[in-house]
């Protein structure tokens, strides 16, 4: 599929955007009204948290298909931070714990199988920084049915 040596991973991050895709398996039970509420919270991080550029985020559907390509995940969120420095100090702000807390933990499939949450960080960066993270991402969507390169792809990136 590609071929390129274990040093594209290990490089140093760059300080260009970073981009943050999680894909979560989300309870069947979980009502449209609670799902709204995840998704005003995410996106309520864009003014709570210094470096976030933007937040997107939303139920995973494939209009016109029968085969189940998302591997189980049903909803997105896609991040854009303004560098990896900016990523580090999301992880553990006080309003991105609070919503993994309070609004994602809750809703979770806990009868689903393997991972509920499966998350890829990349380095939005230039071309050939992009090319490099952007199949790291594409091989972690292929493994997780293909949803996460759907989401980027409908974001244009």
């Amino acid at each position: 599929f590609c071929s390129m040596s274990a040093s594209a991973f290990d490089r140093p991050r760059q300080g260009g955007a970073v981009i943050h895709t999680v894909l979560l398996k989300l309870s069947p039970t979980s009502t449209a009204a609670q799902i709204s509420s995840l998704t005003r919270a995410l996106e309520a991080m864009q003014g709570s948290i210094p470096g976030v550029l933007s937040v997107s985020a939303g139920s995973i559907f494939i209009p016109g298909s029968s085969d189940d390509r998302t591997a189980g995940y049903n909803y997105a969120l896609s991040v854009e931070l303004a560098s990896p420095d900016s990523l580090d100090a999301y992880a553990v702000h006080p309003v991105h714990v609070a919503v993994k807390k309070d609004h994602i933990g809750p809703l979770l499939d806990t009868g689903a199988t393997g991972a509920k949450v499966l998350a890829v960080d990349w380095d939005r960066g230039g071309v050939e920084e992009t090319v490099s993270y952007g199949w790291a991402a594409l091989i972690a969507a292929a493994a997780s049915g293909a949803a996460a390169a759907l989401l980027l792809l409908r974001r244009g990136r």
